[in-house]
């Protein structure tokens, strides 16, 4: 085992996506765009979780040079499976996707994936039978087997996906339309019109421009395709809401109704009272009131409201067994929001999508199994609406194919409209990507959750499913633990 580093001279920063962590666990906005350096993310001082499986996400790194504080002034947290390595022998560059393993062999357990072109930093090579280059120590935990270029660059710092300054989401992307729309292999391919129409509703991420002929094409992973027959798509700007205040008032969002996408606030609970004013789509106010019959809600702003045309996020209790300073996200699909918890203190609430009527979102009490930063998502093939999405980011996986991740195509957050998955706002979709284990850290394209390396607690419920049960590895982890 390589020699362990001084305690002293290192300190713990967390590495939060779009967001960096007060000390109460509460999200805390960065601008979008923002640099994703994983010292610029990181705060110096969080205070350690009570048990190994409310461990928040955590990235071990040299001291920011901004600290004012002593080094032996700092919370930090030694973690068992966690090594305390001596400076790096040297800085290595990854030519290839690299599997990251929590100890040098192919069985041990997969802690993700580095992208191609990474760089870290490594410690002497372990020789073995099961791996050609031999196994190697990385910073700051696991090791690798693969092939390794030796680089005088510093280790990559930045978190995936990249994203543009000021963007919401990597790239650009569109939807091709339905009639007429033609792909073709090259520019000799347009010329002589020889194309295929697309075999399903196609979501594209622009790769580049070519013009043939007068006329702009975009590049594609799937080929050349005509850029007057693409709709382009602009993300929706909607986010969450930090609740300071524990969900002690209950938070509404009017949803869209109507040609003007607003709804009634009336002076009195019945329909026809006169209007008081008019709420916009997604705009939001606290609940002070419910009427008797709970048919009608008296929002802070003034007037009453249809039940029916809000929804609202309330405080619950957390699922037995999560610990007090354990983050989780609890998702109601009736109400379709979602609310992200520290133990049982309610820290944001926003707006989701789920699964339509004939996909319906499964309910259940799960812990996230994996973290892919892109990850390009197609129906099944017995699916009777065929559809390919490419490179959607921030998705994280709860259980088989069904995972929260953004949705840069629509902006319905409120209303029922997914395959299955869980809707988020690209907004959203990166600060609760990076807030939730298992913590993300820079270069890698995957992060996986296990027994090991537990990922946060997602709750999905419903008024027929209020009580769902543990699904998963989270249900495995239970029965070791002796909770049935």
């Amino acid at each position: 085992m390589p020699p362990k580093f001084p305690a002293l001279t290192l300190v713990l920063l967390h590495t939060l996506g779009a967001c960096s962590r007060s000390s109460d666990g509460a999200l805390t906005d960065l601008p979008i765009g923002a640099p994703q350096s994983a010292l610029q993310i990181g705060v110096v001082g969080t205070a350690a979780a009570s048990s190994p499986r409310a461990a928040p996400p955590s990235l071990f790194v040299a001291p920011a040079p901004t600290t004012d504080a002593e080094p032996d002034t700092q919370e930090r947290r030694d973690d068992g499976d966690i090594e305390w390595f001596d400076v790096p022998a040297e800085t290595i560059a990854l030519p290839h996707f690299t599997e990251v393993r929590a100890a040098p062999g192919h069985a041990a357990a997969l802690l993700g994936v580095l992208a191609p072109g990474v760089r870290v930093a490594v410690h002497p090579t372990i020789p073995a039978d099961d791996c050609t280059h031999g196994w190697r120590a990385i910073e700051p935990r696991g090791y690798i087997c693969g092939a390794i270029e030796p680089t005088a660059a510093e280790p990559t710092r930045e978190l995936l996906p990249r994203v543009p300054t000021g963007a919401l989401v990597p790239g650009v992307h569109g939807k091709l339309r339905s009639e007429g729309t033609l792909i073709f292999a090259d520019a000799a391919a347009v010329r002589s019109r020889i194309g295929r129409p697309p075999t399903a509703a196609l979501t594209v991420r622009r790769l580049g421009t070519v013009s043939i002929d007068g006329a702009e094409y975009w590049r594609t992973r799937h080929g050349l395709v005509a850029a007057a027959q693409i709709r382009k798509l602009d993300s929706s700007g909607f986010r969450g809401l930090h609740v300071d205040d524990g969900l002690e008032t209950p938070l509404a969002w009017a949803r869209f109704r109507g040609d003007d996408g607003t709804i009634a606030l009336r002076m009195r609970p019945a329909e026809h009272a006169p209007v008081h004013a008019r709420m916009r789509a997604r705009d939001h106010a606290r609940v002070v009131e419910t009427e008797p019959t709970g048919r009608w809600v008296r929002l802070d702003r003034g007037g009453w409201a249809r039940r029916d045309e809000v929804r609202i996020a309330s405080v619950t209790t957390p699922p037995s067994g999560v610990a007090d300073d354990e983050r989780w996200l609890d998702i109601d699909v009736d109400e379709q929001v979602l609310v992200a918890y520290v133990g049982a203190r309610p820290v944001y609430a926003t707006l989701v999508s789920t699964g339509r009527r004939t996909h319906d979102t499964p309910t259940g009490i799960f812990r996230i199994e994996r973290k892919v930063a892109e990850r390009t998502m197609s129906s099944r093939t017995d699916d009777d609406e065929p559809y390919a999405v490419d490179r959607v980011p921030w998705t994280a996986y709860f259980i088989g194919s069904y995972a929260l991740h953004t949705a840069y195509w629509h902006g319905s957050f409120g209303e029922r409209k997914s395959h299955g998955c869980v809707n988020l706002s690209p907004r959203d979709a990166r600060r609760l990507y990076g807030w939730t284990a298992p913590g993300v850290l820079p270069g890698y394209t995957e992060i996986h959750g296990s027994a090991a390396q537990p990922g946060a607690v997602i709750r999905i419920r419903s008024a027929e499913d209020p009580s769902p049960a543990w699904q998963g590895y989270a249900a495995a982890m239970r029965d070791d633990d002796g909770h049935g």
